[in-house]
């Protein structure tokens, strides 16, 4: 009792203590971050039966400011609906100012633009019509105007500055054809040469024909699109199937062939040295040849060198790889999680651009009579408004993918921590969306607005060097260009800095519940506690991603190419292959990307999961208990190793 009351009844002894402890502790906290042998704090004990349940919101100030900016973002899009209006720059003007086709104006009915005389010089002189001229003797319904001494079916007079005296009298009426509902272009096999020189100087700017026919043939194939992302799927499942159970084959195999690639070309360049150059003439040639064959040689030997050390990672890498297709294959329906964020982004993309057609409209709208279109000429709150929303959608846009990622790096951790249990992963994709919404999304809002800023410095520089190049046409601002390119290239390093940084904070937070800031603080130094792991299958994984990318897009691609051609029902319809071949190969390619963007977050999120699961049982002194088949295979044969001997290189 006595004990006690000392303590509380003399608390001003300890009063002027504690600020010196916290001091001491601010002082310890940055001394340990400076001590070049500090390799982050010890994992919790939290994580011993997976991800934390107990979860807390992060970043809230980060996701006010976000739903913020947000609200604004749709109130300005808004507004530009409100004020705007595209009409005044979608629909094409005649040469008094009338708008064709325009609901509710005086040439309502008068769908097309018509150039009576398409020469050039007199371009400017235009009317509205009702239907194209078939024939040089049709009879067009136009809706006149004060420019012409006749209507547009009668003669053009007193034309004595033409191209060519032959074109002093013609009659307005040739044959031409609608174009996008809005033109009439004269028809480039018409007889008579003055009409197929007004379809160049009409369409100089745009092959008319040959984008018509491209559009056509796509939509004539409509069909195989689907049949050539259905073959995209099952060859990513094929890819997948292939690599479960050859991939430690195919790793050893490529990198014992490109040993031997190096080998051959060390071994060509000395012999290029002694046998093609022997001329006392070439001994420079001969000096340098021996000079890159003794680097080849000693990238021969550090390669060699490499590989012996790093032959245990490359075995880890290996069995997380094929741990990563075990995912795929028992939560499946995650291939559903990209897609539909592709869709919601391309849904956010399409609002993007529609507000910001209405917010250029409504600035003030010039139509100058020599041009078939309006110009808007924005003003300070206008420009302002644009830059606003250009930045919202970048944010959006990175919101939305760290949304995917934290989704599925969170279901990856579900499931390998279920791992041997009978009752498997519970929900995991149902889960991972919860938390990202209840408790992350100011995580997620704080990485996605570095990546935003990041893109918009690019996007910035990549303008201003287009604008420098259309302006400086004489080549005299290459140094200032080579400045532009140099800075786009840091920058474009930096994006990808902070992309794997944002990846494995996510998979950090989707394991610990913490803030941005700490979740990058963790991975930073989990990276730097296991950086060959890391290097291993990064560079492993890089390599058959891009392999399994191409294979499945070109695959697809051909398959979708011999149908067009070889099956009558569509091969009669068609122009030409090639535009509709090049369509099948971007829908297979991103099909591919985001089979193996889900399969990369898989592989990144098990490592994690691994070496978390690893630390926390390295010090209850027992292996992993949550590890896959294979995982448990890789360290049951390390384990063997150990008791028998301890390799030096590849430990």
């Amino acid at each position: 009792m006595g004990g006690k009351s000392s303590k509380t009844e003399d608390p001003d002894n300890e009063d002027p203590k504690k600020p010196d402890d916290n001091k001491d502790k601010k002082s310890d906290s940055k001394s340990k971050y400076m001590d070049p042998d500090y390799k982050g704090e010890p994992l919790s004990d939290d994580l011993s039966n997976g991800p934390v349940e107990k979860r807390r919101c992060t970043d809230c100030l980060c996701c006010l400011v976000f739903l913020a900016f947000a609200v604004t973002w749709f109130v300005v899009g808004i507004t530009g609906f409100s004020e705007g209006n595209p009409y005044l720059l979608t629909y094409p003007y005649d040469s008094d100012g009338n708008q064709c086709g325009r609901p509710g104006e005086n040439a309502e009915h008068y769908d097309y633009l018509y150039f009576p005389f398409p020469i050039s010089g007199y371009l400017d002189y235009r009317v509205c019509v009702k239907h194209c001229p078939k024939h040089y003797n049709s009879t067009v319904d136009c809706y006149k105007i004060e420019k012409f001494h006749y209507t547009c079916t009668f003669l053009f007079e007193n034309i004595s500055d033409a191209p060519d005296p032959t074109y002093g009298y013609i009659k307005g009426i040739y044959p031409s054809d609608g174009y996008l509902d809005r033109f009439c272009l004269p028809d480039s096999d018409a007889e008579v040469g003055w009409v197929k020189y007004g379809y160049d100087e009409v369409s100089d700017k745009i092959d008319v024909t040959v984008l018509t026919k491209w559009i056509g043939d796509v939509w004539n194939c409509w069909e195989v699109m689907f049949i050539v992302a259905a073959i995209a799927f099952v060859i990513g499942g094929v890819y997948m199937f292939v690599l479960r159970y050859c991939l430690g084959v195919l790793v050893w195999i490529s990198i014992i062939v490109f040993w031997i690639f190096l080998i051959l070309c060390a071994s060509f360049l000395l012999w290029a040295a002694e046998n093609k150059y022997q001329e006392d003439t070439d001994k420079d040639t001969r000096t340098t040849l021996y000079v890159c064959s003794g680097i080849m040689w000693g990238i021969v030997g550090v390669y060699f060198l490499y590989i012996l050390c790093m032959c245990n990672r490359i075995r880890l890498a290996v069995a997380i790889m094929k741990a990563g297709t075990l995912y795929i294959r028992d939560v499946w329906y995650a291939m559903l999680v990209p897609p539909v964020f592709f869709v919601v982004i391309i849904a956010f993309y399409i609002w993007w651009v529609l507000a910001t057609l209405w917010l250029y409209s409504s600035g003030d709208i010039k139509q100058h009579g020599d041009t078939a279109f309006a110009e808007a000429e924005w003003n300070n709150d206008t420009r302002n408004a644009f830059y606003f929303e250009f930045f919202g959608i970048l944010w959006i846009n990175a919101i939305l993918i760290a949304l995917c990622e934290f989704i599925l790096a969170a279901s990856v951790c579900i499931w390998y921590f279920s791992c041997g249990s009978d009752h498997g992963a519970q929900r995991p994709i149902s889960r991972p969306i919860w938390w990202a919404f209840r408790y992350h999304l100011g995580t997620l809002a704080f990485g996605s607005f570095i990546l935003a800023v990041i893109w918009a410095i690019k996007y910035i520089l990549m303008y201003i060097q287009a604008r420098i190049k259309a302006v400086n046409r004489d080549g005299k601002s290459k140094a200032l260009l080579l400045l532009l390119r140099c800075l786009t290239c840091y920058v474009v390093c930096f994006e990808r800095f902070v992309k794997f940084l944002n990846k494995n904070a996510f998979i950090q937070c989707a394991l610990n519940s913490t803030s941005f800031c700490t979740a990058a603080r963790d991975a930073f130094f989990l990276i730097l506690r296991n950086g060959f792991r890391f290097l291993a299958l990064g560079s492993i994984g890089h390599v058959f991603q891009f392999l399994g990318k191409w294979m499945i897009a070109i695959i697809a691609t051909f398959a979708g190419y011999m149908i067009i051609t070889h099956a009558s029902r569509w091969s009669d319809k068609l122009h030409s292959p090639i535009f509709p071949t090049i369509v099948f190969l971007l829908i297979a390619y991103i099909i591919a990307s985001l089979f193996m963007g889900i399969y990369s977050m898989a592989c990144d999120a098990i490592l994690h999961c691994f070496l978390a699961d690893e630390e926390l049982c390295k010090n209850k002194d027992r292996p992993p208990q949550h590890a896959p088949e294979m995982l448990k295979d890789f360290l049951d044969k390390e384990r063997k190793k150990e008791s028998k001997q301890k390799c030096c290189c590849c430990c």
